[in-house]
């Protein structure tokens, strides 16, 4: 067996680019990328595939036992891929943030109701799933308000809303 570390990165949209990944940790670590079954993963496929093993994430958690042992760490640059880089480390017992963690770190609802719990922040929020209860959480919270999607990356989708006016533009968007 090698005496390089084996490194499994989980890899997708978002990431930081594929080479330089491959620049920075090629000559540390022997990688293994688990990628989705996205577009994203398909088009880098051909490089992935040149500078390590390549493995579809879904196959690995359904069959863990198959790879317990096999890598020595694991890692993601894709904040869409923290949820499923905590379940792969859960389930092939390697140190990682929980998935309970990640979800707090990356669900905005979860993240504002545990730091209001433990009474870091106490942020007004309200949920919204339709263009109705937006404006029921707009009226709760009151204006100025920040809306944005209860889980997202870099800021997408987020608007300030700062009178009604831009709460009714912003409801009809949907």
């Amino acid at each position: 067996m090698s005496s390089t570390p084996q490194l499994a990165v989980v890899y997708d949209r978002g990431a930081v680019e594929p080479g330089r990944i491959v620049r920075s940790l090629g000559d540390v670590a022997d990688l293994h990328f688990l990628v989705p079954r996205s577009e994203h993963a398909r088009s880098v496929l051909p490089f992935l595939e040149q500078h390590g093993s390549v493995r579809m994430v879904d196959r690995v958690l359904a069959s863990g036992s198959r790879y317990a042992g096999r890598f020595d760490g694991i890692v993601t640059f894709s904040e869409q891929m923290l949820l499923r880089t905590a379940q792969v480390a859960a389930t092939l017992a390697l140190d990682f943030s929980s998935p309970t963690t990640v979800t707090a770190l990356t669900n905005k609802r979860t993240q504002r109701q545990q730091l209001s719990k433990a009474g870091v922040d106490e942020v007004r929020q309200a949920a919204a799933t339709d263009p109705g209860s937006l404006r029921s959480a707009i009226d709760d919270i009151g204006l100025p308000a920040v809306v944005k999607p209860e889980v997202g990356e870099g800021s997408r989708h987020t608007y300030l809303v700062e009178a009604a006016a831009d709460a009714e533009r912003l409801v009809t968007s949907f």
